[in-house]
């Protein structure tokens, strides 16, 4: 059991989907290989969530809101 974070990387951008096998909430914290920015939030018990992140900048372009508690927060290192 754990998290399982995969990346998809596109033309333009970087898309991570989260799938969590916990029974319990955890905190997810990564910096993106491609644009050095840190994804950090807390994903909900057995649930999933995706970040879609712009290659060149970092930034995040769209979550799953719906999945995620609180807002995805990403910063550009």
């Amino acid at each position: 059991p754990g998290v399982l974070a995969f990346a998809t990387v596109l033309k333009d951008a970087v898309l991570y989907s989260f799938s969590s096998e916990q029974f319990a909430p955890q905190n997810i914290d990564i910096e993106d290989a491609t644009t050095h920015a840190r994804v950090h939030f807390e994903l909900p018990a057995q649930r999933g969530a995706v970040v879609l992140l712009d290659r060149k900048i970092g930034a995040m372009l769209a979550h799953d809101g719906g999945r995620i508690a609180g807002n995805p927060v990403v910063l550009k290192r």
